[in-house]
């Protein structure tokens, strides 16, 4: 009898620990992207995706140049050329690209678009932060959009690989759908001025009027200035209030994570957009004084967060505790570069 029960009671832990494991191991339905063919340069070896409507082109560094890139949608660089895509040689060509740049096994593109800054491999990914970065010029306002992408529940395999190059390619076709979008707008407004010419008499007898018009354009800007200054503090509340409202799905440590991420992500998009409105406001000796505050402050910021969550080290609070502290302290890097600086 006891024999019995001892094989009855083992085969139900068998079943159990089976049933617990293909419970946990279980694939996640992700999404595909399903959209247009994707033509995609990549410095490394070529990543493993699913759609075979993407085409990856292995291509050099001496080939990454405007000239070469102009037949690609973006430019992948894998994890083990990210040191060499730090140089400084290829920073003008990151921010000066019609197309978006893509780093593997990394959130931070400072080390990119910067020079004077030596690739540190601390900013290589672990598990709570971004395991990929984009970037790109907006043409519309010349300010240096990014974008993070991680890995699903912060577990690096190929299936979650996988999933993450989906989200990418999506991006890559928004942005080349939108930039078709605007350029085909502007040659629309080019063709219509072009039709609505003024004759040379017109413009003659207009003179005096467009004299005037010429002044109340300068008290204009001169009021923008001063309001930009004004659209921004109302910026820093309302995204003050989307952050505090963000809420985690679940008490567990990957749902806190992700909150703390997001809303370190509305103000790091914010303090982005702060910065590019500097650029084109401040003289630029007052700007470089400017650049060198920014690459030290990014320095702070990340050293604070590392010594933060060290407290932690090895526990599961250890990167919800760096996140947060990012986070906060780019709350504040927001708020002090509008009120100091901004006009």
């Amino acid at each position: 009898m006891r024999k019995i029960l001892k094989t009855f009671t083992i085969s139900v832990i068998f079943m159990v620990i089976v049933i617990v494991v293909t419970a946990c191991t279980q694939n996640v339905d992700f999404k595909m992207y399903e959209g247009k063919k994707l033509d995609i340069a990549v410095i490394g070896e070529p990543p493993e995706v699913k759609e075979e409507q993407v085409i990856f082109t292995e291509i050099s560094f001496d080939e990454m140049t405007p000239e070469n890139l102009t037949s690609y949608d973006a430019v992948i660089i894998t994890e083990n050329n990210l040191s060499e895509a730090a140089e400084d040689q290829y920073a003008e060509v990151y921010s000066e690209s019609t197309i978006p740049f893509f780093f593997i096994g990394t959130d931070n593109f400072a080390f990119f678009t910067e020079k004077d800054w030596q690739y540190d491999k601390t900013s290589e990914w672990t598990a709570g932060r971004s395991y990929a970065v984009g970037i790109l010029t907006s043409k519309e306002d010349d300010t240096l959009k990014h974008w993070g992408f991680g890995l699903h529940n912060d577990i690096k395999n190929n299936e979650h690989l996988k999933e993450m190059y989906s989200r990418v390619f999506l991006l890559i076709d928004e942005l080349d759908t939108a930039q078709y979008t605007n350029q085909s707008s502007i040659s629309e407004v080019t063709t219509e001025k072009d039709l609505n010419k003024d004759s040379k008499e017109d413009l003659e007898d207009n003179n005096e009027t467009n004299e005037k018009v010429d002044t109340s354009i300068d008290e204009t800007a001169e009021e923008d200035a001063i309001s930009v200054k004004e659209k921004y503090l109302q910026q820093l509340e309302y995204t003050k209030k989307e952050a505090e409202e963000l809420e985690a799905t679940d008490s567990s440590t990957y749902a806190l994570k992700k909150m703390e991420n997001d809303r370190w992500e509305l103000w790091d998009k914010l303090l982005n957009e702060i910065y590019g409105v500097l650029e084109a406001q401040l003289p630029s000796e007052e700007m470089d004084e400017l650049r060198e505050e920014q690459r030290n402050w990014i320095t702070y910021r990340d050293d604070s967060a590392l010594e933060a969550s060290l407290k932690y080290k090895g526990g599961t609070q250890e990167h919800l505790e760096y996140v947060a502290v990012l986070a906060k302290l780019t709350e504040e890097r927001c708020y002090k570069l509008v009120m100091d600086y901004m006009k």
